[in-house]
């Protein structure tokens, strides 16, 4: 059984644009080490997956954004033994080999929002590669 966890609502809970600090730093520590242990709890065997925030920029290059909450995450899941996949540097080194955005749709925004189609063919061709991590 895997569990995918999905992120807190930083924007409620944030200071300023993507930070977290003092009293909501702790309420968002809190937060995950609460869902973290009920999923451990249940005997649910997890991998959380950070999904891709990238920037796309000229000439190839990709800017990996990471969001405080998402560090967060990664690193009260490591306490606790569980795995943690970041997929930023994979779409990123991906964009900067074929220059092809793997996040947005042409109808509306390239380069934000969900990942497109080609989006979720490299996300599953790398888990596919990171099963050992994910199946332990």
């Amino acid at each position: 059984i895997r569990a995918w966890l999905t992120g807190i609502d930083e924007k409620k809970i944030a200071r300023k644009k993507h930070e977290l600090t003092g009293k909501k730093l702790q309420q968002a520590i809190e937060y995950w080490q609460f869902v973290l242990r009920k999923f451990q709890q249940k005997g649910v065997t997890m991998t959380v997956l950070i999904m891709p925030e990238i920037e796309y920029l000229a000439n190839k290059r990709a800017h990996q954004k990471v969001r405080q909450g998402r560090v967060v995450l990664a690193r009260e899941a490591a306490k606790l033994g569980i795995p943690v996949l970041d997929s930023n540097a994979v779409f990123a080194n991906d964009f900067k080999q074929s220059g092809v955005p793997a996040i947005g749709f042409v109808n509306t925004h390239y380069g934000r929002g969900h990942i497109n189609a080609y989006g979720h063919h490299i996300l599953a061709a790398w888990l596919d590669s990171q099963r050992d991590v994910i199946l332990r």
